[in-house]
This record gives C-alpha cells, sequence and structure tokens, in this order.
C-alpha cells in the first residue's frame, strides 16, 4: 500500500504513514511484505542444495529455518534432500546387510570351532569339538558331525623291497577307490608327507565328495578320508586340508621286549649304549632305551621297581637336576606303572627318566629328552610318550 497523502509506501501492519503521520486506513493498494520478511529476488530452487540436504542429516533442518522466509524455494530444496538423503542410507544399509548375508553362507566354515584332537587305534585326528567319535564296521576311527565325516584306518606293514612304499599304497587305495592315479597329488613339508586325492561318491542318501590321505609309519599304512555332501565340499575342502596336515599316526618301535610308541615323523636311529634310539631332528626330541638285568651283582635281593630307579640316580650322582625337581615319583593306572624323575645333563638337554620293570628280574631305562630352553614347550609331550611304552 502507498500514502494517499504522500505516496511512501506503507507496510503491512502499519497504522501510519511514517513521512507525514496520515492514517494507512486509506492507504493504495499494492504493498509488499516488510523487509524481515520479504521474499530475496535470487531465491530459486537449487540441485546443489538439495545435494548438501541430504549429506548433512540434521543440520539440513536448521537451514531449512533458517531459509524458509527469505529463501523459500532453497528451503524446500534443502528439506527435500534431507527426506532423500534418509531413504538412500535407509536403502543403503538394507543393501550392505544383504549383501553381508549372502557373504556369510558363501564364506563362512560351520565346520570352524575350537580344536580338539581325537585319538584311536594309532590315528590322532585334529577336528573341532562339534565332531563325536562314531562306530563303522570297517574303519579304526571315526569322527561325525552334521555336516562332513572322518574316517581313518590302518592297514599293513609297509615293504621294505619297495622304492617308494607309501606312493604304491597310495596308487593301491586310489585304484580300490575307483580313482585314476594320475590324480593322486604328493605334499610333503615340515616334517609332514602324504599322498592325497579327491573323487565323488554316489549313494542312496545323496552325492558325496571326499578328500582321501594316505600316510605311513615304520609299522604300517593308514588311509584317512574327509566327506562331505558334494555341494559343500568347495567350501570345507581348506578345512578339510588343514585338518589332513595336522593327522599323526603311531610309530611302534619294538625291541628287546620294549614298545614304544610315536608320531610317524620320528625316526629310528642306531646308538652303541642304547638298545632303542629315536630322534626327531625338528624339535630335537630324542628318545633312548636299554632292557637291563637287576640286579647285575649277588647279595642283593631287592628286585623293586624303587631300587631300580634309585640306581639309575646313583649313577649320575653329582649331575643337575631338573627345575622343579621333588625327587622319583611314581606313575600308575591300569595299562602301565613306571617311576621317573626329572634331570638336566652337561649337554643341555633335559630328560624324564623313566624306570620300567619287567618280568622277573627284566628292567628297563627309557629317557625322553629335548634342549633344556625347550622342556616348558615339550615336558607334556615326553611324559605322554611314557605313559605309552609297554613292556614285556
Amino acid at each position: 500500500m502507498f500514502c494517499p497523502k504522500c505516496g511512501k509506501q506503507i507496510y503491512s501492519g502499519e497504522q501510519f504513514c511514517s513521512g507525514c503521520g496520515t492514517a494507512c486506513s486509506g492507504a493504495t493498494s499494492g504493498a509488499v511484505g516488510h523487509p524481515n520478511n520479504q521474499v530475496h529476488p535470487d531465491d530459486k530452487r537449487s540441485f546443489w542444495w538439495g545435494v548438501l540436504g541430504a549429506f548433512l542429516g540434521w543440520i539440513s533442518i536448521i537451514l531449512f529455518v533458517i531459509f524458509r522466509d527469505k529463501h523459500p524455494l532453497r528451503a524446500k530444496s534443502i528439506l527435500i534432500g534431507f527426506f532423500v538423503g534418509i531413504a538412500l542410507y535407509v536403502v543403503f544399509v538394507i543393501v550392505i546387510s544383504v549383501l553381508l548375508v549372502l557373504l556369510g553362507v558363501f564364506l563362512f566354515d560351520p565346520l570352524e570351532g575350537k580344536a580338539k584332537e581325537f585319538s584311536k587305534d594309532g590315528i590322532t585326528i585334529t577336528a573341532t569339538e562339534d565332531f563325536k567319535m562314531g562306530d563303522v564296521a570297517g574303519w579304526n576311527i571315526t569322527l561325525e558331525h552334521d555336516l562332513a565325516a572322518i574316517q581313518g584306518m590302518r592297514e599293513g606293514s609297509p615293504s621294505p623291497l619297495l622304492s617308494d612304499p607309501l606312493k604304491n599304497y597310495s596308487q593301491i587305495v586310489a585304484t580300490r577307490n575307483n580313482v585314476e592315479t594320475d590324480s593322486i597329488k604328493h605334499y610333503t613339508k615340515d616334517d609332514v608327507e602324504f599322498y592325497y586325492f579327491t573323487y565323488e561318491e554316489k549313494l542312496s542318501t545323496g552325492d558325496f565328495k571326499r578328500l582321501g590321505i594316505t600316510l605311513m609309519s615304520d609299522s604300517n599304512y593308514y588311509f584317512v578320508l574327509f566327506s562331505c555332501r558334494q555341494d559343500n565340499f568347495s567350501k570345507f575342502e581348506s578345512t578339510f586340508m588343514k585338518w589332513a596336515k595336522l593327522v599323526v599316526v603311531e610309530n611302534k618301535v619294538v625291541s628287546h621286549g620294549m614298545t614304544i610308541s610315536v608320531p610317524s615323523k620320528y625316526k629310528t636311529g642306531k646308538h652303541d649304549d642304547w638298545d632303542i634310539y629315536i630322534k626327531n631332528e625338528t624339535y630335537s626330541i630324542e628318545i633312548t632305551a636299554k632292557r637291563e638285568v637287576f640286579p647285575d651283582y649277588s647279595g642283593n635281593t631287592d628286585y623293586s621297581l624303587r631300587n631300580y630307579t634309585n640306581t639309575i640316580l646313583a649313577r649320575h650322582y653329582g649331575a643337575t637336576l631338573g627345575t622343579g625337581y621333588t625327587g622319583v615319583l611314581n606313575f600308575k593306572n591300569d595299562e602301565t606303572n613306571f617311576d621317573y624323575f626329572v634331570q638336566s645333563m652337561e649337554d643341555g638337554r633335559e630328560h624324564i627318566v623313566a624306570a620300567f620293570k619287567g618280568e622277573s628280574n627284566l628292567f628297563y631305562d627309557i629317557r625322553f629328552s629335548c634342549a633344556e630352553d625347550d622342556f616348558h614347550k615339550y615336558h607334556q609331550l615326553l611324559f605322554n610318550f611314557a605313559k605309552l611304552v609297554k613292556v614285556e
């Protein structure tokens, strides 16, 4: 509106002309809003303000309030960008969630879990605690899982006449399972050696795929089979191969009335002072054993195990006893009974010295040793070897 007297512009809400003081009731039409509420002449919709609104999140609401009076179109662009940004964020979260679920389905291995060792008939298999021991005819050990199975068998003794008895045995096993011998592969690393192959088998319960490995000790051949349904094999194959590398088969060394069971990577040798000499080069573990007739002098009628153990200890009088030595101890269960003590030798090796009593006045001095610095790592392993010893 304009003042009818002086023509000065009168803004809405004003009752008197600011120029001449005339009452505004007679003002002519054509007035605009107060300058503070006027729309800015440059106001317009903007794509970039919309983009800014999409990325600024809740700050966009503050910008909307600031611009809504003078720049209503800009404010509207910001508000639209804000809601588009929320919609895009929701879609992004849904898409990522779906992708993660699909990725988990394809990459997650349900066989993974806490490791557990299973041992039977000279075969030790490391799998997970979700496996349970089963019983299947023809197999020495069977482990069962909802999605997989592991089986192992022990077979005949290696022939000394063959240049590569394990390879020959692998070809026999492959042929037995209708597998081309050309597909057999050889794995050897870190004292682990085995041949392996894969094959498919159709049964009434479904289609299965298997990874078979062959191993050998001084006394036996071994065949271990990892199986699952064919459509799961690609997912489980790397896990099966990892477990294959952990399989340990028992090597029974039998001599002079003693049977000592160790893993296949332990090799026998000769030693002038001992009836049995076994060594693992990788871990510098040695096992030495000899049989004695005791007492070996007249007049002593004490044929007890403890008397023989004390005699062994007396032979090394003055030697430095191992850390934590508490004297001669005894281990006894339904399978074995022996005395033992720990002793450090001048060569820097720590020994578990075990004494066994056989028939009549036959006694056995068997020692399990490793480097003194490694004894804290291997003492339990050495003691487990002692518990497996059999004497006549």
